[in-house]
C-alpha cells in the first residue's frame, strides 16, 4: 500500500505600507501575498506586454515590501506535475495587462491558486482592504491610475516565469475550462516568449 504525499501549501504575507502597523491588530492593511509550495513562491504582477503576470521568486524574497509572515494554509496531495499543471493553467488565466490593483491583483491570485490546491482559499484579511474599493484606495500601493499596479522603484531580485515543461501529460479527458493539447502549445509558446521580454524588465508588486 503506497502512502500518499501531502505538500505543506504556505501563504507569505508582506506588508505595503506603515499603516499595516495599526490596520493589522484589526483585521486590515495593505498586502502583497504570494504562494510558497516545494521551495517556489507563486504571486502575480502587473504589466503593459502581451503574456502572463504570473511569475516566481525564491520564498519570503519579494522585494520593496517587508515580509510579515507565513502562514502554513494547509496540505495538498496533489504531485508535483499536478501542481505545475495547475500554476500554468493559471498562468493563462492571469494576464499582465488584466492586473487591477482592487478588483484583481496579487491577493486575487493566491486566493486562486490556494482555492485550486486544497479546497479554500486565503484568510480575508489579506484583501479586505481592496474589496472595500476607492474609499480606501489611498492605502493600496499604486502609481495612480486605479488599475495600475505597484511598481518598485528598484528591483533587487529577477523573477523567473515559470513554462510548463513539455514532459506534463495532457490529460486525454477534457474537463469544463480544461485546456486541449493545441491551446497547451500555444500558451506555452506565449509562456516562453513573455519570459525573454520580461527577463529584463522590473516585475510589479500588488
Amino acid at each position: 500500500m503506497s502512502i500518499q504525499r501531502r505538500t505543506p501549501v504556505i501563504l507569505n504575507v508582506y506588508d505595503l505600507s506603515t499603516f499595516n502597523n495599526f490596520a493589522h491588530s484589526i483585521g486590515m492593511g495593505a498586502y502583497h501575498t504570494g504562494i510558497e509550495i516545494n521551495g517556489t513562491e507563486y504571486s502575480f504582477g502587473g504589466h503593459d506586454l502581451e503574456g502572463t503576470g504570473v511569475f516566481e521568486i525564491d520564498p519570503r524574497t519579494a522585494p520593496q515590501c517587508r515580509f510579515r509572515e507565513s502562514v502554513r494554509l494547509g496540505e495538498t496531495t496533489l504531485t508535483r506535475t499536478e501542481i505545475l499543471r495547475v500554476v500554468s493553467d493559471l498562468q493563462l488565466e492571469f494576464q499582465g495587462r488584466n492586473y487591477h490593483v482592487l478588483s484583481r491583483n496579487c491577493n486575487t491570485f493566491t486566493n486562486v491558486l490556494a482555492k485550486r490546491l486544497l479546497g479554500k482559499g486565503i484568510p480575508s484579511y489579506v484583501n479586505r482592504l481592496a474589496s472595500f474599493g476607492k474609499p480606501f484606495s489611498c492605502f493600496m500601493p499604486s502609481t495612480g491610475a486605479s488599475n495600475t499596479p505597484y511598481v518598485p522603484p528598484t528591483q533587487t531580485t529577477q523573477p523567473r516565469i515559470y513554462s510548463a515543461p513539455s514532459s506534463i501529460p495532457v490529460s486525454t479527458t477534457r474537463r469544463t475550462g480544461e485546456l486541449s493539447a493545441e491551446e497547451r502549445e500555444r500558451r506555452d509558446k506565449m509562456f516562453h516568449a513573455a519570459s525573454s521580454r520580461l527577463s529584463s524588465n522590473s516585475a510589479p508588486y500588488a
